[in-house]
């Protein structure tokens, strides 16, 4: 368990190995969309992407979506 803050208080996603269940810290919209509807702190969100990103992640299993691959993310 890691603690991914900014969609909500008290957010945790759960990493194994090189892939992230990142429950609604990613999203994964039919448009392309990524960031969340609504985030409580969108600044530390990103930050907590940012982590995310420098962990060596492969694969994001967001909340209620299919899986994200996390090259698509770069660059957000």
């Amino acid at each position: 368990m890691i603690s991914t803050p900014g969609h909500t208080n008290g957010s945790q996603s759960v990493l194994l190995n090189k892939t992230l269940i990142s429950g609604d810290t990613f999203v994964n919209m039919r448009n392309g969309d990524i960031f969340p509807p609504f985030a409580n702190e969108p600044k530390i969100l990103l930050e907590t992407w940012q982590n995310i990103f420098e962990l060596g992640i492969e694969n994001i299993y967001p909340g209620m979506v299919k899986c994200l691959k996390l090259k698509s993310c770069r660059g957000v």
